[in-house]
């Protein structure tokens, strides 16, 4: 038979004990949420559908077990005392429930307590929290790929300040070089050509000669400048599995014909057999001018002697060149070593940048280079190479 229209939904008898109790239940078994009563012994004695499905299990497996044993067992303790609030108010709790698969889901739990013919019962309302554990990590995730970032951008901040430092050290040092290796030449220049303007013609022919002298100073001195720039400049691509011996062994035989002619001798140890990921230029341009180094300035009346040894200490490649030169005063010329038109001796002639170019290009992969010298015993420079990350 057909309802009524205008029927009421609710009747008198849904009121009564019998429907309250019904439509109570109904509510129950259709919430979103878990919902469970235990005793005070914690024996769970009522649960809904909603929580067995979350869980995995049955029902029968649910109702008279203790619900501890449906927690992870680092989140019994908490629940004890969340049981225990809630005798004088209502309570929660953070709880990891163990399922059926034996994976576990992030829940709040909402405690309160009720008698019923003076024994007492909690009431329990599961709320599952996966999907907000999830975007929680997901947010986690994004802030700990953009401190990433952070700090990547900070060390790149402070490599280009390195390098900013790097730029001014060497713009000071071009002043210096300008001031020291330009002036003497432009004022001998000036001077002569004062003098030309009164000297007799059989005069200033050898005055011409001082002329190209000057001209050939400064041209030289601004070639050292132009190659210190190219080299600061250059952006050298590094190779892996680099083999150090064999650049030196290279270098040697293109400067084979100048070894013979200073009757030197050039003895190689390797003590480790190790490659390095380097920048292959950077490493043969070090080994020619230390060798070109070590014979420039060889102690007249001694055939030189150049031990080159390779070895490894920690994270570096120390490639060491030991010779029976003339030495350096360390004292008088130590602060001086790596600047660029540097000379210590007046015995040969040269720009003075080797050094500060072998300087320049092992220390542009945080690498560096230690000096020991006396005068007329010799010199010994280590390298140490740091390896560039891959």
């Amino acid at each position: 038979m057909p309802e009524k229209e205008n029927q009421p939904l609710l009747t008198k008898e849904h009121f009564d004990l019998k429907g309250r109790d019904y439509m109570y239940r109904a509510l129950i078994e259709n919430m979103s949420e878990g919902a469970l009563v235990l005793s005070k012994q914690h024996t769970v004695v009522y649960s809904n559908k909603h929580f067995a499905a979350l869980t995995g299990f049955d029902l029968q497996r649910i109702i008279g077990s203790n619900f501890k044993t449906l927690l992870r067992e680092g989140d019994a303790a908490a629940f004890s005392k969340s049981i225990s609030d809630a005798l004088n108010h209502q309570a929660y709790c953070q709880l990891q429930l163990l399922t059926k698969n034996k994976e576990t889901i992030p829940a709040i739990a909402s405690i309160s307590s009720f008698i019923v013919e003076d024994k007492t019962y909690f009431s329990i309302i599961i709320s599952d929290i996966s999907l907000q554990k999830k975007i929680e990590e997901g947010l986690e995730n994004q802030v700990a790929a953009h401190s990433l970032e952070i700090a990547a951008a900070n060390r790149r901040l402070s490599e280009i300040n390195n390098e900013l430092r790097s730029a001014n050290q060497i713009l000071d040092n071009f002043v210096h070089a300008v001031a020291h290796d330009l002036r003497a030449p432009v004022a001998n220049l000036k001077m002569i050509e004062e003098m030309s303007e009164k000297a007799p013609d059989e005069h200033k022919i050898k005055l011409f000669q001082k002329v190209r002298e000057n001209i050939n100073i400064l041209d030289t001195t601004l070639k050292g400048l132009v190659q210190i720039i190219e080299t600061q400049d250059k952006k050298e691509i590094n190779r892996p599995e680099i083999d150090i011996i064999k650049i030196v062994k290279e270098v040697l035989f293109n400067m084979s014909a100048r070894i013979k002619a200073k009757n030197a001798t050039v003895t190689i140890k390797k003590e480790t057999g190790e490659k390095i990921n380097h920048v292959e230029g950077y490493i043969r341009s070090v080994v020619r001018n230390m060798v070109s180094n070590a014979l420039k300035y060889s102690m007249p009346g001694r055939p030189p002697e150049l031990k080159i040894t390779l070895k490894k200490e920690k994270e570096y490649f120390v490639l060491s060149f030991s010779d029976n030169g003339i030495g350096i005063d360390l004292k008088k010329h130590g602060g001086n070593i790596f600047k660029p038109f540097q000379r210590f001796s007046s015995n040969e002639k040269g720009m003075g940048i080797g050094l500060h170019i072998s300087n320049a290009m092992v220390s542009r992969n945080n690498g560096f280079i230690k000096v020991k010298s006396e005068p007329e015993k010799g010199t010994s420079f280590r390298v140490y190479l740091k390896e560039y990350e891959s």
